[in-house]
């Protein structure tokens, strides 16, 4: 088995002493699907290239978060919903919808439980400006002060609460220093002036000629999931 680094140019070199076998090859990268090649010879010298995609699960609670890739900004498909955060107080986050994104960009996701590819793009509007959300590298660790506030659900609500005393954030999630520590940060949609609490309710009981849009005020069905306008309020369909 051979191992190694590559170096800032994603450029790694093997030296292959049995060069009768045939090789496997997996190159992965924190944020990336594995890219594979399976039965390479290496009767003479080869050169392969890798084509890594950016991916992000999301689990059955809808919600995660990610750092975009270090070298291009990616966007999303309408299945989706990312946002970035824009301001806190001692009660909530504001969050600011986006549809693709700058390298290096922490971001909160919403979508149904499943495994999703960003998808490269040549330019992306800079938001970094915007976003007061940081990128954790792997040594932020809980220190029962409420430093660190990472995602999370309380009371049906979704947000940001403490990490956990003694818990390590893995590298490339997302992360908040609040303003003013307090307890939980529930999300919330909008701007300084109209900010409206995501709660984490199944809209599927209302009534069925109950009209509903999503964020972009286009009316959808009843099997749309994610973030919806309903009587005015938003809510999250599961």
């Amino acid at each position: 088995q051979y191992t190694g680094t590559t170096n800032a140019a994603g450029e790694f070199s093997i030296n292959v002493i049995q060069t009768a076998r045939t090789y496997n090859a997996t190159v992965s990268a924190y944020g990336y699907g594995d890219a594979t090649d399976a039965d390479i010879s290496f009767d003479t010298d080869v050169d392969k290239d890798f084509t890594l995609e950016v991916s992000v699960t999301v689990t059955a609670a809808g919600w995660a978060t990610i750092t975009t890739p270090a070298t291009y900004a990616v966007s999303f498909d309408e299945k989706t919903e990312v946002y970035i955060a824009t301001a806190n107080n001692d009660e909530s986050i504001t969050l600011k919808k986006i549809s693709d994104a700058p390298a290096m960009t922490p971001v909160v996701i919403h979508a149904s439980e499943g495994s999703y590819t960003m998808t490269k793009i040549e330019n992306a509007t800079s938001i970094v400006t915007d976003n007061i959300l940081q990128s954790s590298d792997g040594t932020q660790v809980g220190d029962g002060n409420g430093n660190y506030y990472v995602l999370g659900m309380q009371n049906a609500g979704v947000g940001f609460g403490p990490l956990a005393n003694g818990v390590t954030l893995a590298k490339g999630k997302a992360y908040l220093v609040p303003t003013s520590p307090s307890g939980f940060l529930t999300f919330v949609i909008g701007d300084e002036d109209e900010t409206t609490t995501i709660n984490a309710v199944d809209a599927a009981g209302m009534d069925d000629d109950t009209p509903v849009y999503n964020l972009a005020g286009q009316k959808v069905g009843k099997d749309y999931k994610g973030v919806v306008i309903v009587n005015g309020r938003k809510v999250v369909r599961k």
